[in-house]
């Protein structure tokens, strides 16, 4: 099974230290910590409809990659959306970095999505609903994903991942103890 794993995410070479495998390392773990869960999740609630949301976007108020000078590590972290959706004094020197270079095209960006990830969530917040997002009963899931260019429909996120992943769980669910 470590050999499917390892080949899905690095191929057949041998890992090298690169900003490729880094971020194939760093997508590895988001899939088993948060993919695996989310379409589990999806699963349990496919009786009603379901809004989800895939945060895809990466630009300028990614503090945490920001504070720790991992830039090359691709998309949002945990929790990085924060600071589109509420002002942080924490984060005052990067909003003063994008209010410094207004013209500069990922800065464009990043007040665009300062504008509509707040709306996004505002919206559903009143409705419980949002209009891109429900689970379909054919087992597809419409998400919206929020991306550096505005809100998208996405459809099964990361569904190539989550067949390995399901058919790793096949070959090891023999062995796996059910405590409940």
């Amino acid at each position: 099974m470590q050999q499917v794993i390892y080949e899905f995410y690095f191929g057949k070479e041998e890992i090298q230290k690169n900003t490729y495998n880094l971020n194939q390392y760093v997508q590895m773990l988001s899939d088993m910590v948060f993919l695996y869960p989310f379409y589990d999740s999806m699963e349990l609630h496919k009786s009603t409809k379901t809004a989800c949301y895939y945060s895809n976007f990466d630009l300028n108020l990614n503090f945490a990659k920001i504070e720790r000078g991992l830039q090359m590590v691709q998309g949002l972290g945990h929790m990085e959306e924060m600071p589109y959706l509420f002002h942080s004094y924490a984060y005052q020197k990067l909003y003063e970095n994008i209010e410094k270079n207004p013209n500069d095209h990922r800065n464009i960006q990043t007040k665009a999505a300062m504008r509509f990830v707040p709306k996004y969530f505002m919206d559903f917040a009143k409705s419980g609903q949002t209009k891109r997002s429900e689970l379909n009963y054919n087992k597809s899931v419409t998400c919206t994903e929020l991306t550096n260019d505005g809100l998208k429909s996405i459809n099964n996120p990361r569904k190539d991942a989550m067949n390995m992943l399901n058919d790793v769980y096949d070959r090891v669910k023999p062995w796996i103890v059910n405590q409940f």
